[in-house]
């Protein structure tokens, strides 16, 4: 009976958002998480490093969202959502999962990593060491998955996710 107790609350947690830990260029990122068992709606909030809310939608149905305004650039910020379940709220992330915290980067960077995926479309385990440098890991392990199967490719996925365990 425990196990399918613990079991049950798993179920009922927010769990694998994004973006998490990683910086993005769009203003206007999506945000995912994973389902919540019986979740009828879902609340996202955006805050910046002040906790001042930046953006939020409530009652979202699905399991992402975008926001309708650009987010502040060369900003830290974190963000959190909260599932609708049978007349109770569950939120996440709560201790002792650290903040959901991302960065869009700034509008030079921006442009540099435009010009990157032009000038390397081609080469996609450079631009992933490039993406992964500016702090893009979840860009950079996209363009990992383009590459071909390989030793390179092998070794630079190890170290960029070496690299967001820290």
């Amino acid at each position: 009976m425990a196990v399918l107790r613990l079991r049950q609350k798993r179920e009922r947690r927010v769990t694998q958002p994004t973006p998490v830990g990683t910086a993005v260029t769009a203003t206007t990122p999506a945000f995912a998480w994973t389902p919540v068992k019986d979740a009828t709606a879902y609340d996202v909030a955006v805050f910046d490093e002040r906790f001042n809310e930046v953006a939020s939608a409530t009652g979202v149905t699905g399991t992402t969202w975008t926001p309708s305004a650009a987010l502040p650039r060369g900003v830290t910020l974190s963000w959190q959502v909260t599932a609708h379940v049978a007349g109770r709220t569950v939120l996440a992330p709560v201790p002792p999962q650290p903040e959901a915290r991302f960065l869009v980067v700034d509008a030079r960077v921006e442009a540099a990593v435009a010009a990157d995926r032009q000038r390397l479309a081609a080469d996609p385990v450079a631009l992933a060491v490039l993406l992964a440098e500016r702090g893009l890991f979840a860009d950079a392990f996209a363009a990992l998955n383009r590459a071909p199967a390989g030793a390179p490719a092998a070794k630079v996925r190890a170290a960029i996710d070496a690299l967001t365990r820290r």
